[in-house]
């Protein structure tokens, strides 16, 4: 039997520098830790050598992608790809490879893990403000797509959903919860991984402080509302809409068409006023 103590799995476009570093550090910190890991990567159509840079890397596999997958499609890829390398594994990592990870990370994370079935989410943190920017999150309004960061605190806190920048799934806890969703295009299934863990009871905790620095995705302006909606409804946007009706049907089964007109016609609201540029989101 095959075995691991961490499997990571990452999706990676054209950011070979970061998507090198950030194998390289996860499996630097496993090893400082004293555990076996194990990092596989799908490569979604790379153009600039990310591919054959991860290649010459010990312990790193590379699954090729023509480009189209983006991040939740391409992360179920790279789960399924590690679970056909190997039989078992303590736990399953999620990792995008913008985190400049902590040296310590693993062993940290490890520490604060809960019991199985759990899966533990590591925040991350502005690498000037130090203010986290992506972990768990709890709600925070009517809307069920409606979140808030939990900051975190000294100690383990509870989550109802999550980012999945950096997350520690344990092996029972992936039996009972089963694979990431690749039917979602690119957001949402790490919310969905997190709601489907609080409904299969599995502990889904925040660990204490941060483990790597990663800023916030900017949001990026433009010069009219048709083009601030285009990018919304897009494969990258948080209006896409099969990916959109299938997170809401997930949440609200019975009112879930409601929301989901609900959602254009927010964002329409917001962008209703005169003004020299629009958000996408």
């Amino acid at each position: 039997m095959t075995h691991v103590d961490l499997l990571f799995i990452v999706a990676a476009h054209n950011r070979r520098m970061l998507t090198t570093a950030a194998a390289q550090a996860a499996l630097s910190s496993a090893h400082s830790a004293g555990k076996s890991a194990y990092v596989v990567v799908f490569d979604d159509g790379s153009t600039d050598g990310t591919g054959e840079a991860l290649a010459a890397l010990s312990n790193v596999t590379v699954v090729a992608g023509d480009g189209t997958s983006f991040w939740a499609r391409g992360m179920a890829a790279a789960e399924e790809a590690a679970l056909s390398l190997f039989d078992s594994f303590h736990y399953l990592v999620w990792l995008n490879d913008d985190v400049d990870l902590d040296a310590d990370f693993v062993e940290r994370a490890l520490e604060a893990a809960p019991e199985d079935p759990g899966v533990l989410i590591c925040s991350t943190r502005d690498p000037i403000s130090h203010e986290a920017t992506y972990g768990g999150l709890k709600r925070a309004g009517a809307h069920p797509l409606s979140f808030d960061l939990i900051e975190p605190t000294a100690s383990n806190q509870k989550a109802q959903a999550m980012n999945g920048n950096l997350v520690f799934v344990s092996t029972t806890a992936r039996a009972r919860i089963g694979a990431i969703d690749g039917r979602f295009s690119h957001g949402f299934a790490d919310i969905d991984y997190g709601v489907r863990c609080s409904r299969s009871q599995v502990k889904l905790e925040v660990a204490p402080g941060t483990f790597g620095a990663c800023a916030r995705n900017p949001v990026r302006t433009y010069d009219n509302r048709l083009d601030a909606w285009r990018v919304f409804v897009s494969e990258r946007g948080g209006g896409h809409l099969s990916s959109l009706a299938r997170m809401l049907r997930k949440l609200r089964p019975r009112t879930w068409v409601l929301w989901l007109a609900a959602t254009y016609v927010r964002w329409w609201q917001r962008h209703a006023l005169p003004q020299s540029t629009y958000p996408s989101t």
